[in-house]
């Protein structure tokens, strides 16, 4: 960044060198782009601005690509359960809660755990579930 640079976004001396300051220290960070900043920067090809822009760019697709790689799809299953209900002439009413597990039988008992009465044969898969 030269000084014009910094005149133009009103960029103070003191701002400037306590930003510095801070990059500098990413020499010693374990990020795997600070090779690369400190020789754009050392070679005055970029602002910081476009450097830090470029990063948050590249760091945002690696994230993404790396929860892909990271999760997987497993069913979603619609559970019907009994609540109780003291406006109703049975004194309960059917309500459907959705849980993710690889096994039916297993969301079931855990409804049930959490003090659910789980409608038996009313459960059926409602399509799948990303989890990373």
């Amino acid at each position: 960044m030269t000084d014009y640079d910094t005149d133009q976004i009103g960029v103070t001396l003191r701002q400037r060198a306590a930003a510095e300051r801070e990059f500098r220290k990413v020499r010693e960070s374990d990020s795997p782009f600070a090779e690369l900043a400190v020789s754009l920067y050392d070679e005055e090809i970029q602002s910081f601005t476009d450097i830090y822009a470029q990063f948050a760019a590249v760091e945002e697709a690696l994230r993404a690509a790396a929860l892909a790689e990271d999760s997987g799809l497993i069913p979603e299953w619609k559970i019907t359960v009994k609540r109780p209900d003291p406006n109703t002439p049975s004194g309960y009413r059917h309500e459907t809660v959705t849980r993710a597990h690889q096994d039916p039988r297993k969301a079931e008992a855990e409804l049930r755990e959490q003090g659910y009465e789980v409608v038996p044969r009313k459960t059926e898969r409602d399509g799948y579930a990303e989890v990373a």
